[in-house]
């Protein structure tokens, strides 16, 4: 392999590096994303259980 050809391999390894990583950080993002609509739903449900717990 001439020193272009490993240069060009290089870049393109270093390239397939930073795509793993944004999709990975992607894959972070809609799970956290996921994680605090699940929490605020869970809010929302407790308050509704203390408010008829009053009611009643």
């Amino acid at each position: 392999m001439t020193e272009v050809e490993s240069k060009i391999a290089d870049a393109c390894d270093k390239m397939k590096g930073f795509e793993k990583k944004r999709a990975e950080t992607g894959i972070k993002q809609i799970q956290n994303m996921e994680y605090t609509e699940r929490r605020e739903e869970l809010k929302k449900q407790i308050k509704r259980k203390t408010w008829e717990s009053f009611s009643e």
